[in-house]
């Protein structure tokens, strides 16, 4: 039995979801104890109840600072304060090592560099914000002094994450695109630790009625290319032209205008839900196809989730979705372009025994690869890799020294 710190202070998302499956396994033949902020959100996918204790740091940590230099730097002194204090309790309680998750505040987080006893840092991506192009953002800013001051915040940032990542003993990837892009951005090699879906909860529901529809999944951002989708359905025959349903949690509300406005005016009938994590494998089910357009996506949970329920998945070809979609086997993958997304949409739609032959695939592709129980074993097998391999070290230093 190893005895674990667990550090999050992650929002809602497929990365909150990974550590809710991990804690569930980990519980059930390791002490798990939980660290946060005391602005660490835990209404989706709450992890606390896989923990044997629950510390919690921080006493007025906000989640967000706006646009003031002040309570961006103000923020940052009570961060470093709380995480010291932190590292210390966990240095001082004797675990084995820590599992370290992403901060909503820098990504890599800043525990890594205080932190004595070994680490293992699940990397879900790096730094997008501050290390990749975002031409969506050039009007985010209403003004010079606001756009001065976020590409300020981020070029420290950048360099807070870059310090951070270095301190971790063990980095983990939830693909090989992940894989290389940690590779790229920090100079840190990662292994290779796939993510899962759970496929008791989704599932081919043999009394779903399907529905002339399509899905796109995931939170208002354009990053996540609903405007693509959108785009690419109104280039399909009118009458032909499915209904699309845009399930999200997390609203841009100035996108989800665009996104309205830009559906209305392509003739595309748009919804826009938000749907519980209970309802979800209905909502696929009811779907006769999920397209996924989001822009260089790591590996894609919503994808597995869709194949699960016997949903076949158009995409786009390139980053973790070629790992998780095989192109003619469980769904279609096509180039960032939306006339060849549409065809490859409209051929699917108009091909009932492909469709059905592909869904099939999928419930057997995500039976056979993608379980959380594989994952959580993997995840498993890292960390005792790391306490061997530590030990190892160790001992050698303690021979060298003729100890």
């Amino acid at each position: 039995m190893m005895k674990i710190a667990v550090f999050h202070n992650l929002p809602s998302g497929g990365a909150k979801r990974s550590l809710h499956e991990w804690s569930r396994y980990l519980s059930k033949n390791h002490h798990l104890d939980l660290y946060s902020y005391n602005s660490t959100q835990e209404e989706f996918l709450d992890v606390r109840s896989f923990m044997k204790n629950v510390f919690v740091y921080g006493r007025h940590l906000p989640r967000s600072t706006g646009y003031s230099l002040y309570k961006k730097a103000r923020l940052l002194m009570e961060l470093v304060e709380a995480t010291k204090r932190m590292a210390q309790d966990i240095d001082s309680r004797g675990y084995d090592l820590a599992f370290v998750n992403h901060c909503a505040y820098i990504q890599s987080p800043l525990v890594l560099r205080y932190l004595k006893i070994p680490t293992v840092y699940f990397c879900q991506e790096p730094f997008r914000r501050v290390y990749e192009p975002r031409p969506w953002d050039t009007a985010s800013a209403s003004s010079f002094l606001k756009d001065l001051l976020i590409r300020g915040t981020d070029i420290f940032l950048k360099r807070l994450d870059q310090h951070n990542i270095k301190h971790a003993d063990m980095v983990l990837a939830n693909s090989n695109y992940s894989k290389e892009a940690i590779y790229r951005v920090y100079d840190k090699t990662a292994r290779l630790n796939y993510l899962g879906v759970d496929t008791e909860r989704f599932f081919k529901m043999d009394g779903a009625r399907k529905k002339l529809k399509v899905l796109s999944v995931g939170r208002l951002h354009p990053s996540k290319g609903h405007d693509f989708i959108i785009r690419s359905l109104a280039l399909l025959p009118e009458n032909r032209r499915p209904a699309l349903d845009i399930i999200c949690d997390q609203a841009d509300e100035a996108y989800l205008t665009s996104l309205k406005n830009l559906a209305a005016a392509s003739g595309v009938g748009c919804r826009f839900l938000s749907v519980s994590a209970a309802d979800m494998p209905l909502v696929y089910n009811e779907a006769l196809l999920t397209l996924y357009a989001p822009v260089m996506e790591p590996l894609g949970l919503v994808a597995l989730e869709s194949l699960a329920c016997g949903v076949p998945v158009v995409g786009i070809r390139e980053a973790g979705v070629r790992e998780t979609i095989r192109d003619g086997e469980t769904g279609l993958l096509t180039e960032r372009d939306p006339e060849d997304f549409a065809k490859a949409v409209l051929f699917l739609l108009e091909h009932e025994v492909i469709r059905e032959r592909l869904g099939k695939n999928g419930i057997e592709e995500t039976r056979k690869h993608w379980s959380w129980q594989k994952s959580s074993e993997n995840l498993e097998e890292q960390m005792a890799r790391l306490l061997k391999n530590n030990n190892h070290s160790h001992s050698s230093k303690l021979e060298v020294a003729g100890i």
